[in-house]
């Protein structure tokens, strides 16, 4: 009954975002949500007919990179669609930072948003709109850390015993990253993976602007919130529901959103549509999880829109060289500067030009905690010393 709720919902939404009295686009990417989002286009709108995606420069491991640029042209060929495709490198990126920063109007360290940025304006060429497939993972379990926030339940039941040979299991898979996340229960899990380590932080940041952070105190006043039941018997329904209320509005729709309307252009979410959000709230994480699986009730809504090249390709995540690209010109000098006249009174600009430093060597990746530095940065330039350079 729910598959058929959740497909009968989704084709309604999909009928109500294709109105518009200007040209539609759809951007596509080389995962199943958009491409299940573009299958329902064709079927209604088959007018429809321009994609849009956009790939990496990058020397090395460039299939890793465009791995899914590259699924996203073999789907746009299934469905006979007008493919656009942008390739980006550094040099799209160095002289967009403070722009980027401008549209964004707050600080927010996704290194994605460029990408967003650049193809929007590719796309705002022939098109005033385009639907993407934002939502699915965060109403359907498509996320790797709810998989695996899964399995740290399974493992916190196990005997002692037990829990060695599952640590020995991840040194041997190469996944020994994850080993202290395995203790974490309640809040701390779900800051666990949607937090910037400590460590880190207290690096970067002067003591005094590192002991007021009070992310684990926001967090655990939506935890709170929920009955003790579903905590216990259905921790994952909760991290969903908590990342649908923090990380989808907050960043992940904000970025997109602002980068889409930098160029004017609307981005749409069909799977965002509220009574879609409703039945996924009513659906047991059981349905929707199964071992490495996510998504398992909305691929099964929409099996028969799972393209043969798609049908089995795991969540991977969307994202960019920038770890790469910041270890060359001209991306290299732009980063230093940024981070070099950071505020002092905030930051300790010495361990963060160490950090820096650790990266480019290649000895430590450091480019998260390093790219949230240059989004601030870029934003005190731009709204604090109100230098927008064109």
């Amino acid at each position: 009954e729910a598959v058929g709720e959740i497909r009968r919902v989704l084709e309604d939404s999909i009928k109500g975002q294709i109105i518009s009295d200007r040209p539609v686009g759809v951007f596509l990417s080389g995962g199943v949500d958009s491409s299940i989002v573009l299958g329902l286009i064709r079927k209604f709108a088959p007018a429809i007919t321009k994609t849009y995606t956009t790939g990496f420069k990058v020397d090395i491991q460039s299939e890793k990179f465009n791995a899914d640029f590259k699924l996203a042209r073999e789907t746009a060929k299934y469905y006979k669609t007008d493919h656009h495709e942008l390739m980006i490198g550094p040099e799209d990126v160095f002289p967009n930072l403070e722009k980027i920063a401008w549209h964004l109007d707050e600080p927010n360290g996704n290194h994605t948003a460029p990408a967003i940025f650049l193809l929007s304006q590719l796309a705002k060429k022939d098109v005033a709109v385009v639907l993407g497939g934002d939502g699915g993972d965060e109403l359907f379990g498509g996320y790797p850390r709810y998989v695996f926030s899964r399995l740290i339940g399974e493992y916190q039941k196990f005997p002692h015993i037990g829990r060695r040979g599952f640590d020995v299991f991840l040194k041997i898979i190469g996944k020994e990253k994850y080993r202290e996340k395995l203790s974490l229960s309640g809040v701390d899990r779900i800051t666990g993976f949607m937090s910037l380590k400590n460590e880190l932080l207290f690096r970067v940041l002067k003591p005094e602007v590192f002991n007021s952070l009070n992310t684990k105190q926001y967090f655990s006043e939506l935890f709170l919130q929920y009955p003790e039941n579903i905590i216990r018997f259905d921790f994952e329904k909760v991290f969903m529901d908590i990342d649908r209320k923090t990380w989808l509005v907050d960043e992940s729709l904000m970025r997109t959103d602002k980068m889409s309307m930098a160029s004017a252009l609307e981005a749409r979410v069909p799977i965002l549509d509220k009574r879609l959000v409703e039945i996924s709230q009513k659906i047991s994480t059981k349905w929707k999880i199964s071992g490495k699986t996510g998504k398992v009730i909305f691929r099964e809504a929409f099996k028969d829109y799972l393209l043969p090249h798609l049908e089995n390709k795991p969540k991977t995540g969307w994202f960019t060289p920038m770890a790469k690209w910041i270890r060359q010109e001209p991306l290299k000098s732009k980063v230093i500067d940024i981070l070099d006249f950071l505020p002092g009174e905030y930051f300790q600009k010495n361990e963060i030009r160490k950090i820096f430093n650790e990266h480019i060597s290649g000895k430590v990746y450091n480019l998260n905690i390093l790219w949230y530095l240059v989004s601030f940065g870029a934003w005190y330039n731009v709204f604090i010393k109100g230098e927008l350079r064109e």
